[in-house]
């Protein structure tokens, strides 16, 4: 068995294995400015909570409760929670207020629905500015008493300092096995490389660094692919089993090699600065000075456009897919602007907007075409 195998397996049992656990309270988080740092030095164990994307999908579940013309993806996490037990694990629920849907999200689970008892939302500003960062540096102090009382016990700064230090060992290693998709002769497919990312949020970091480092020696003997347009993601988030596009760009033989997403390049693009004493202060920063998600207003740079230009040379791009869930204005917002920059530069760009459950017969054909215009 590879390592790759081994996280494929891990992947898959990971949720059977949570529910054996009874030392630990387990609690899911959502958004990606969630500090997952401060839930693991609680004594607790962090687990993204992502599901959805494939064709059965029950977003539509939760129209009863959830107004029907919003964010499929956070639909999804609440036609899971109603329609069975995928996320009965959990001890507690917890994100940041990333936009509406998600906020609306976490109030219809407190207000309507009876486990877990802990649900928290931590208020997130959207001006990316000092005062922006001296709030959000006081939510999360807020946030800290309210985990500690949840768990009962004290969480201290060099707790923090210490699951800070094992998370940015995560990103260092997952930048350094992304990096590894630049080559010309790509070791690794994009399926392959999204369960990388998966694991890296659903498994113990600990655990997680340890098959990293296994993986990224061992991925060079893997089989080479090559003679292929090599393409980037960029879009709304995809959600555990959202591999539509990737699977689509591959059969019609083109190559994912870069997703501009929270859920795999943008979740490990920058460290926390562990030279800050107090740590709570190192989160905050972290949380603002990231490449940032489009729910955030820059008003010095434009710092995801210009990730995307820089992956677009390094990993010698031929085109860009700009996808967004249906309803998620956040990413529609921003595409004008992505393709006014990449026309600029002659990049091609394809722009989609999905919905869960759906039939892939029309995202296949403008795919397809898209790839037969990128030429040989």
């Amino acid at each position: 068995m590879t390592i790759l195998d081994k996280i494929k397996d891990l992947n898959n049992k990971r949720i059977d294995e949570l529910r054996t656990i009874n030392d630990k309270k387990i609690v899911g988080w959502i958004c990606n400015y969630t500090p997952e740092e401060i839930i693991h030095a609680g004594g607790a164990i962090p687990y993204r909570i992502y599901p959805g994307g494939d064709e059965d999908t029950p977003a539509s579940e939760a129209d009863n409760l959830f107004f029907s013309r919003i964010c499929p993806f956070a639909r999804a996490i609440l036609g899971y929670k109603l329609t069975g037990n995928s996320l009965d694990f959990l001890d507690g629920v917890v994100s940041a207020h990333t936009c509406d849907a998600i906020r609306r999200l976490l109030e219809i689970w407190q207000i309507h629905l009876n486990k877990p008892s802990f649900i928290y939302q931590i208020l997130l500003p959207r001006n990316k500015t000092k005062n922006g960062v001296n709030y959000f540096e006081k939510e999360l102090t807020k946030f800290i008493k309210s985990l500690e009382d949840f768990l009962d016990v004290k969480i201290t700064n060099d707790e923090i300092s210490n699951s800070i230090g094992i998370f940015n060992e995560t990103r260092r290693l997952l930048k350094k096995f992304q990096e590894k998709r630049r080559e010309i002769a790509v070791p690794i497919n994009s399926i392959d490389a999204f369960e990388v990312y998966r694991a890296a949020m659903i498994l113990d970091k600990e655990k997680v660094n340890d098959l990293l480092t296994l993986l990224i020696k061992e991925i060079d003997n893997y089989p080479k692919i090559n003679g292929r347009k090599r393409i980037l993601y960029s879009g709304s988030i995809l959600a555990e089993q959202d591999t539509r596009i990737q699977k689509t760009v591959e059969s019609a033989g083109g190559m994912v090699v870069f997703e501009e997403t929270c859920t795999e390049s943008r979740y490990a693009s920058d460290l926390i600065n562990e030279e800050i004493e107090n740590p709570v202060t190192a989160i905050a920063e972290y949380q603002f000075n990231k490449i940032q998600c489009p729910r955030m207003r820059e008003t010095d740079s434009r710092s995801r456009l210009n990730y995307v230009l820089n992956a677009i040379e390094d990993y010698k791009i031929d085109g860009v897919i700009y996808h967004t869930l249906k309803f998620c204005d956040n990413f529609k917002y921003d595409y004008p602007i992505f393709k006014e920059e990449l026309n600029k530069i002659g990049i091609p760009i394809l722009n989609l907007e999905t919905e869960y459950g759906v039939d892939l017969g029309q995202l296949r054909t403008r795919i397809e075409a898209f790839l037969e215009i990128l030429g040989d």
